[in-house]
């Protein structure tokens, strides 16, 4: 998202509050601030591979299949929506049936009095004013319930994705005015390792600027590099989705480090080797029908699209490394072929278990063919 997004939605740019909102109250003892980049680092797709990606009328058919016609409106379904097809995506209209576009979205998750009109008067706030900026309500791990995310920082990194600037403004229901800054301000702050961090771990390296030492509420001391240390080591408490995010969130960090140091040379190292290894186990536990599986048993299985979920968020960020830390291209090309399908076969999607991880399979098909947020791609019920 850029300045011209910003002009469009009415919301503008004015005076950068990345240090932190003039209503908040005053930080304990312990507690320090760092330096937030204006907008976030954003990170390309490799463009190495769009032999392997589908044709785009297939690209098409699949992104019809996940337009966001749902019976209740819940955060989790629009966040992901919102992530795959970006700020830009339309309103559609299918007979009597009606969508919100990109923006009107956008609006709802960062402006209290929007979400109220979308969500309904009679559900909690999703923003709310904290001693250190602004705090958003979630669930436990991952549960997609209505009016609330659920994984902590979700909102955050959805906007670093999206290359929100970090000044870009967020209101509560009281009309106060206050920005991303603010939010990621909070983050800092209430981080602790007993949460999911994936999520922390990708926002703060597209968002903070080095050096990126700070010292949360408790006056631990916290770091970029601290995150991808312990998620390449896996000291992680929580694992969404079968623990598949954390490399997602690995590569965001390695990816951020060649712009400007992050890491250091142990965590670096410790974080490419774990993706090589994990690249290993992925391409020795693959089916012969080219979809991933876990190399262990998953508990609850049956209750589960296990390669569906496994397959496309592996790929995602299979499409955003190197080639020296990802499978072998035939391992690629055999994992997306099998994505393809297995997307073009599956039900009735929105609404179902099946949305948010096919989501995450669509972004990365997307990805390795280089048209990710590109729209008009490719729907005849656009409005």
């Amino acid at each position: 998202m850029n300045r011209r997004h910003c002009l469009k939605l009415g919301l503008g740019f004015g005076a950068s509050s990345i240090s932190g909102c003039e209503n908040a109250k005053l930080e304990p003892p312990g507690y320090s601030k760092v330096a937030l980049r204006l907008f976030p680092l954003s990170i390309s797709a490799r463009d190495d591979l769009k032999d392997l990606a589908p044709p785009k009328e297939v690209l098409r058919a699949i992104r019809r299949r996940l337009e966001p016609f749902w019976n209740v409106l819940k955060l989790g379904e629009m966040t992901h929506w919102l992530r795959y097809a970006g700020v830009d995506s339309p309103s559609f209209k299918r007979g009597d049936r009606k969508t919100f576009s990109g923006e009107q979205m956008l609006r709802c998750l960062l402006d209290s009095r929007v979400f109220r009109n979308m969500c309904g008067f009679s559900t909690p706030s999703l923003l709310n004013h904290s001693d250190f900026g602004i705090a958003v309500r979630y669930h436990a791990i991952g549960l997609n319930q209505e009016g609330v995310v659920g994984h902590v920082d979700a909102i955050v990194r959805l906007c670093s994705e999206l290359s929100i600037a970090s000044d870009f403004p967020v209101f509560l229901d009281t009309d106060e005015r206050f920005t991303i800054g603010d939010m990621l301000r909070d983050s800092l702050a209430r981080l602790d390792d007993k949460q999911e961090l994936p999520w922390t771990c990708e926002s703060l390296a597209r968002y903070v600027s080095p050096p990126c030492r700070w010292k949360n509420r408790f006056g631990d001391v916290w770091s970029v590099n601290r995150l991808a240390g312990m998620l390449a080591s896996q000291q992680t408490r929580h694992s969404s989705c079968l623990g598949s995010h954390d490399p997602y969130a690995l590569i965001v960090a390695l990816r951020a480090d060649q712009d400007e140091q992050l890491l250091s040379d142990t965590i670096r190292t410790s974080a490419m080797d774990y993706l090589i290894k994990l690249s290993r186990q992925l391409t020795l536990a693959q089916r012969s029908d080219g979809s991933y599986v876990p190399a262990t048993s998953v508990v609850n299985q049956k209750e589960m699209d296990v390669p569906l979920i496994w397959t496309g968020h592996h790929l995602e960020w299979i499409s955003l490394a190197d080639g020296l830390l990802s499978p072998d291209k035939d391992s690629i090309r055999s994992a997306i072929n099998w994505l393809t399908r297995h997307l073009g076969q599956l039900p009735e999607l929105p609404g179902t278990p099946s949305y948010l991880p096919a989501t995450h399979a669509a972004a990365a098909i997307e990805n390795f063919a280089n048209v990710r947020f590109q729209w008009p791609l490719l729907s005849d019920s656009v409005i």
